[in-house]
């Protein structure tokens, strides 16, 4: 469960930007992320942050972990729409 929560924190942490989020903070959230993992996800030039290898597979890892929370959670409303009387 902790690996799925953080595969989707990754996910929307690199798909949507931090609009309205002051640098600083973002930086320090990369590097808590970096510490947790124990590597190094982003390469930092100025302001700017281009992914490493190691970023950009756990970066891929993330979106196919999304992508089977997406279906897991479309056969479980289709579970629950089956359920009932049937007359």
């Amino acid at each position: 469960a902790a690996a799925t929560g953080l595969a989707c924190f990754i996910f929307r942490f690199l798909r949507r930007p931090q609009v309205g989020v002051q640098h600083s903070t973002v930086a320090r959230r990369i590097e808590h992320l970096e510490q947790i993992l124990r590597v190094k996800l982003f390469d930092r030039i100025g302001k700017r942050y281009i992914l490493t290898q190691e970023g950009e597979l756990l970066y891929t890892q993330a979106i196919e972990v999304q992508k089977e929370i997406t279906v897991f959670e479309r056969m479980a409303i289709d579970q629950n729409a089956m359920q009932g009387k049937v007359r």
